[in-house]
Parts: structure tokens; C-alpha cells; sequence
């Protein structure tokens, strides 16, 4: 039954050769196992699956310890969203079964799967089968929006952010199954200090692009007042030891 679908601990299918699964319903797949916090596992033959499709699964890889709840278990035989009250994030996954949707953004948010920052009551079409699976702080006034490590991370406390005025440190350690990713903000920052990461050669005003190389790391950004200003941290960097 539809239950045992979403909790059987072999059911992670990503590949795409020998599958009927479009990336839209993998991704559907990934995004409810990983806030779900199942048992997740690969059954793919890793030998030849495609690094794609494997870098999907690793995004939300381990399983998180804070378990997702269905908002509208009882409104049909499949919910139409689920949501991760998390500690200082949430993460909110709207569904969608059929083969088009519209769905109004609830809050100032980052899609996990597009890399898309939206704003409040912004309409968001869906494809067929297309998730959208938003990140969000509780508090208005964070600094941190989201982040491409990891689906969940942010919600369940693996990956911190500490802010205090308009210097956020982002930190976190090497436990997610994917260690290169983008830490994404509100505003325009630049970043003052890190350690434990490579700050890698792609920027953004709001983003910061690293790669995890050591058991912990963290990284101090500082907000930017003009938000149009194009900021390359290569420069000014203070790296801590």
C-alpha cells in the first residue's frame, strides 16, 4: 500500500536506465524519504549509476533524526505536503500528483531543488510530478536562507547558524552524504573568516560556494549594505587555521 511505499527501506531508486521513474518523481522520492527520516538506503548498482542521479540521493543522505509530519494526511490517499519544524529552519515540501499545479509560496524562502529564492505569496507551476521543496527561518530577520548541502540539514540542527547583528557563522561537520554545496542568504554578504571548508571559484551576492574538507567547519559572513554589489570573497579573506 501507498504507506509501505514511502517506508520501504529499499525504495530509493534513482538511476535512470532500467527505470520508468521520471527525475521529477526521483526527486519527489528523495525529497519525502529524506524529511520523512526512513530507513535510506541505495539499491541502484553504484558501478553504473549516473552521477546525477547519485548526487540527488547524497543531498539528503543520511536520514535526518527529525522526522517530517504530512499536513493533510486525511484530505486524500496521497498528502499534498509535508513539513519539518525544525529549530531555528523549517522545511515545507508541496507535492504535486498530477500532471500541473499552482502553488502560492507561504514565506520567504530557498528551493532545495531548483536553486530558486522566492518571496512570499509568490506562485510557484509545477510540472508534472514536480516537487517544491522550500527552506525558511523562523526568525524574519536571519541572515541564512537555505542551503544546497543538504535537504534537511538546517531544519534538524546538523548544519548551525549563529547571528549576531550583521555577522551570521554558518557551522556545521562532515556528516552529510554530499560535502560541496552552496550556503544561500538573504542579503548580499561577503565572507570575513573560515575554517574547515575551500571557498570555491563561483560567487554570488547572496551565496557563498564551498567545498567541506575537514570533521568541522564553520564560515563567518558579514551583510553587505548594497545588495546589487557583485562580491567575490576571494578577497579580504581572513582563513583560520
Amino acid at each position: 500500500g501507498y504507506f509501505w511505499k514511502f517506508n520501504d527501506p529499499d525504495c530509493l531508486i534513482l538511476r535512470k536506465n532500467g527505470s520508468s521513474m521520471s527525475e521529477n518523481e526521483v526527486i519527489t522520492q528523495c525529497t519525502v524519504l529524506g524529511m520523512t527520516g526512513g530507513l535510506l538506503l541505495l539499491t541502484d548498482d553504484m558501478t553504473k549509476l549516473e552521477a546525477d542521479r547519485l548526487d540527488l540521493g547524497l543531498k539528503v543522505l543520511p536520514a535526518s533524526s527529525v522526522n517530517a509530519k504530512p499536513e493533510t494526511l486525511m484530505a486524500g490517499t496521497r498528502p499534498d505536503k509535508y513539513f519539518m519544524d525544525g529549530g531555528e529552519h523549517n522545511v515545507l515540501a508541496i507535492l504535486n500528483w498530477e500532471n500541473a499545479k499552482e502553488s502560492e509560496i507561504p514565506e520567504n524562502s530557498f528551493e532545495f531543488w531548483t536553486g530558486k529564492r522566492l518571496k512570499k505569496g509568490e506562485k510557484w507551476q509545477h510540472t508534472k510530478h514536480q516537487v517544491c521543496a522550500l527552506q525558511y527561518p523562523k526568525d524574519s530577520n536571519s541572515l541564512i536562507l537555505g542551503t544546497t548541502l543538504n535537504l534537511t540539514a538546517l531544519a534538524d540542527g546538523r548544519i548551525k547558524a549563529k547571528q549576531n547583528g550583521s555577522i551570521c557563522t554558518v557551522a556545521g561537520n562532515k556528516s552529510l552524504g554530499s560535502n560541496e554545496g552552496k550556503l544561500v542568504f538573504t542579503h548580499g554578504v561577503e565572507v570575513v573568516e573560515y575554517s574547515g571548508v575551500e571557498i570555491l571559484d563561483s560567487f554570488a551576492p547572496h551565496e557563498v560556494e564551498l567545498r567541506i574538507v575537514d570533521e568541522s567547519w564553520n564560515v563567518k559572513v558579514e551583510e553587505k549594505n548594497d545588495d546589487n554589489e557583485q562580491v567575490d570573497v576571494r578577497e579580504n579573506l581572513k582563513r583560520v587555521s
